[in-house]
């Protein structure tokens, strides 16, 4: 699925072998299934997008988000990257 769907995306052959060994695919269900029609309750809770600018199939991202300099699958290509920007938004008030 991985091959198929996503392109390369900056993946070296170790990136592939990593994700092969730790992704699962996503559960159609979730293409499929209609969100709630009220999500008001959703609205006031504080949360953050962040927008891979390397990703070429993902729109534009929603207002407050972050980016990362990275592909589809940043978490294999640029994992420090990542995680300084997970860091950042976890521990600086508006990241």
């Amino acid at each position: 699925m991985l091959d198929a769907n996503v392109g390369d995306h900056g993946l070296s052959t170790q990136d592939r072998a990593w994700l092969h060994a730790r992704a699962a695919g996503q559960p159609i269900a979730a293409y499929r299934e209609p969100t709630l029609a009220d999500l008001s309750a959703v609205e006031s809770l504080p949360r953050t997008y962040i927008a891979c600018t390397g990703d070429p199939q993902v729109p534009l991202p929603r207002p407050a988000s972050r980016s990362s300099e990275a592909g589809h699958w940043p978490m294999a290509t640029k994992p420090a990257g990542l995680a300084a920007l997970l860091s950042r938004i976890a521990t600086v008030p508006g990241g």
